[in-house]
């Protein structure tokens, strides 16, 4: 068990990942416990597709289609029912903490999490942004239906997992409906912190570095479209380069501490490459 753990460790520590974010604010609070987290990640979301919405231009009156909103359009409807709902939604994340389970089966939330509703407004966003005139614009707004799409897939995801998580609880006799990490695997733990610090924001610029050789940089192209920012992406560049120096220093005093740890528990490790 030892040893699965530490080569766990192991196996995570090869790979080193530095993001820089560009946030609305920043609160300075650490992740919440995971309810709270999650509830508050799918507000975030909502608030996030609710600026899309706008941006789309997409009127308030919602077509129709056999007597409901048209498939394509179900994900606006949701998130609107979801905002109309969620007034006061820190009235609620006390209850969420002690009971999971009420906010996971929530019908809002189901309706929201919809990925197949989601991609039905992605195919037919895009068939109307191609017809559009100002091809800049509707190249940004399709990237943000598809970073949208994906965030919500990994929220989706959770949920299920969740749930499962409460179920299997369940059938043990406790009958708790409450999440804690003890249950949870550190992958979903992990999963779900990233989605919470990028609730306001959205990374800028990454790079990825493992011990087998390969490097990967990214830089988001929003950085060069968005006309607040456009004029200091030199700046924010500077700024992450000198986050992956840090980074890169601060892994280097990782990978040397867990090498010691394994070798001093007596531990076989196996290594992360075979």
């Amino acid at each position: 068990m030892v040893s699965e753990k530490v080569n766990e460790i192991l196996s995570d520590a090869t790979t080193l990942e530095v993001s820089s974010l560009l946030v609305e604010g920043i609160s300075g609070r650490k992740m919440p416990g995971i309810p709270v987290a999650f509830f508050e990640t799918v507000h975030a979301w909502v608030n996030q597709f609710k600026n899309l919405v706008l941006d789309l231009r997409i009127p308030d009156d919602l077509p129709f289609e056999d007597g409901t909103v048209k498939p394509s359009y179900q994900i606006v409807a949701s998130t609107r029912a979801w905002l109309k709902d969620q007034e006061s939604p820190a009235n609620q994340i006390a209850t969420y903490e002690q009971d999971f389970s009420r906010l996971a089966e929530e019908p809002h939330l189901q309706d929201v999490l919809d990925t197949k509703a989601m991609f039905a407004f992605q195919i037919d966003q895009r068939k109307q942004l191609n017809t559009r005139g100002d091809q800049t614009r509707a190249r940004r707004q399709d990237a943000e239906i598809n970073r949208l799409m994906k965030i919500q897939m990994r929220l989706a995801k959770l949920r299920a997992y969740f749930l499962k998580t409460i179920a299997s609880t369940a059938s043990d006799g406790s009958n708790k409906k409450s999440l804690d990490k003890n249950r949870l695997v550190n992958r979903d733990i992990q999963e779900l912190r990233k989605l919470w610090d990028l609730k306001d924001g959205y990374i800028f610029a990454q790079n990825t570095v493992q011990l087998d050789g390969d490097i990967i940089s990214r830089q988001n192209l929003r950085i060069y479209q968005d006309p607040l920012i456009k004029e200091k992406a030199t700046q924010l560049l500077d700024f992450h380069h000198k986050n992956v120096d840090v980074g890169m220093k601060h892994w280097h005093f990782i990978i040397e501490t867990v090498i010691s740890l394994a070798k001093a528990v007596g531990a076989a490790i196996v290594s992360p490459f075979k």
